[in-house]
């Protein structure tokens, strides 16, 4: 019987974690949804600026003021990635060369085929619900290219 409640008890804790964490990404992801209204303004007062230079036909003024709102912008980017950089480790993920986010104990991306650093954890075979078989035995999804844990390329893909 304590056992059962251990049990519960673990499943409680592991809940409340895992629902802080969905708080902090969802956190996040609104302050990246605010830096990208912020761009757009940033790029449409661009587009204005140069329209009205180019209805004065003089642009003299206006390349400080885009080189101003460029650097703004150039921050704001940075900014974005850096948010999304907190997102994935909150994820325990990890970014590929390729762009795509993969679980942190991916071996091979399963997009592009990208080889990681091996890691020090031991390899077990992954489950899918539906899906393939790779010749490692792991099961990936239908739409995997390349498996995540030895780097298979799937033939026809």
């Amino acid at each position: 019987m304590n056992d059962f409640f251990g049990r519960l008890k673990h499943g409680v804790k592991e809940t409340g974690k895992q629902a802080k964490v969905t708080l902090e990404v969802n956190r996040l992801k609104s302050q990246i949804a605010t830096l990208q209204k912020e761009l757009e303004k940033k790029y449409l007062r661009i587009g204005e600026a140069v329209y009205a230079a180019f209805t004065a036909n003089d642009f003299s003024q206006t390349e400080s003021l885009i080189a101003e709102y460029c650097q703004e912008i150039t921050q704001m980017q940075e900014g974005i990635k850096s948010i999304n950089v907190k997102i994935m480790e909150l994820n325990n993920e990890k970014e590929c060369v390729c762009g795509k986010g993969v679980p942190m104990d991916t071996r091979f991306c399963p997009f592009c085929g990208n080889k990681f650093e091996l890691s020090s954890t031991p390899h077990s075979p992954n489950m899918v619900d539906e899906g393939k078989s790779c010749v490692c035995g792991n099961q990936v999804s239908l739409e995997t290219r390349f498996c995540p844990e030895c780097g298979h390329k799937f033939e026809g893909d």
